[in-house]
């Protein structure tokens, strides 16, 4: 296991290689990505392109918008304006 140390905030430990583009107050969304959250629970500034499985879905229709309350996983995905079903 490798271990990062990348400027002032941020230590990030992995065990494959991780391409980061820029450090941003949100990078700790690429490793949370992995872990499912509820939809209440998504950033409040996601940069477009995130994708992040999502416990309380409304819907499980490819593409349509989510909200939460619901009984669906799906992966989210961020498309610049809302989050989306990219699969289910």
């Amino acid at each position: 296991m490798k271990s990062i140390v990348a400027p002032r905030r941020f230590r990030v430990t992995i065990d494959e290689i991780i391409y980061f583009e820029t450090i941003s107050k949100n990078a700790e969304w690429v490793e949370r990505a992995r872990t499912p959250v509820l939809f209440a629970d998504l950033p409040a500034t996601p940069e477009e392109g995130w994708q992040v499985p999502v416990t309380d879905s409304n819907t499980a229709t490819w593409g349509a918008t989510i909200a939460g309350g619901g009984a669906n996983n799906v992966l989210a995905y961020y498309n610049g304006t809302n989050w989306t079903v990219m699969g289910a």
